[in-house]
């Protein structure tokens, strides 16, 4: 991870970074680019489920905030997914940066961004490796349960949730379904194709607004070919 940070980064900071990253992408960035710049950065880290035009408008604002080369102001932003109007309101903070004033973008998918704001951008993911260990069992007990066991874990998730069709259970799941497909991306077995295709369509499907999260893991727990190695 460190050799990772250190490639995209290179010890400075440009005015703009898209990294493609989970939730827990977010605490690894802050606390690098503390160790970079030092205790006199201003740090502000947000976190959005749609980062909305409001959104992008308020944080455009914010570049007139005075910085300086011994305190500088670092935005990180974590969205599930950018508004289109959100990524077009933020295009003026990031084509005229304010002096050392700087943002960093993190999302599940980056080709959901604007390619206009790539090509202003430093764009790198961070998806492969911001999978904790606890993630990792829980991705493997899950691939290589039957199905009577991945509905255990799919009912264990439901209930933590709270909310079986609403908005959080739908994020939760696309999220738990990306990990696994990094995974699976890096097994070699014969059933991977059929498993990323199942998980591909089920990511697609739960995107849906009005699709419904218990269901569409229901699916995948019946799906994925059983103990999966």
């Amino acid at each position: 991870m460190q050799e990772k940070f250190d490639t995209h980064f290179k010890n400075v900071l440009t005015h703009a970074y898209c990294i493609e990253g989970t939730r827990e992408t977010v605490p690894l960035v802050e606390k690098y680019i503390r160790t970079l710049l030092g205790d006199g950065a201003h740090i502000l880290t947000h976190e959005f489920a749609l980062f909305s035009v409001e959104d992008g408008r308020t944080l455009s604002a914010s570049a007139s905030v005075r910085a300086t080369a011994e305190n500088q102001y670092v935005e990180i932003i974590y969205a599930d997914s950018f508004s289109v109007e959100s990524q077009n309101a933020l295009l003026k903070a990031i084509e005229e940066p304010a002096p050392y004033t700087h943002y960093i973008f993190v999302t599940p998918r980056l080709d959901k961004i604007l390619p206009t704001i790539l090509s202003r951008s430093v764009s790198f993911s961070l998806i492969d490796t911001t999978i904790s260990d606890a993630t990792l069992l829980e991705v493997k007990e899950f691939l290589a349960g039957g199905r009577s066991s991945r509905m255990t874990i799919v009912a264990r998730y439901l209930k933590d949730l709270e909310d079986e069709e609403g908005e959080t259970t739908r994020r939760a799941f696309d999220l738990f379904f990306e990990r696994i497909i990094s995974h699976v991306s890096t097994v070699t077995s014969a059933d991977s194709g059929k498993a990323l295709r199942v998980l591909m369509d089920a990511r697609k499907f739960i995107r849906d607004k009005g699709s419904s999260g218990k269901m569409i893991a229901e699916y995948v727990a019946l799906m994925l070919p059983e103990h999966f190695k």
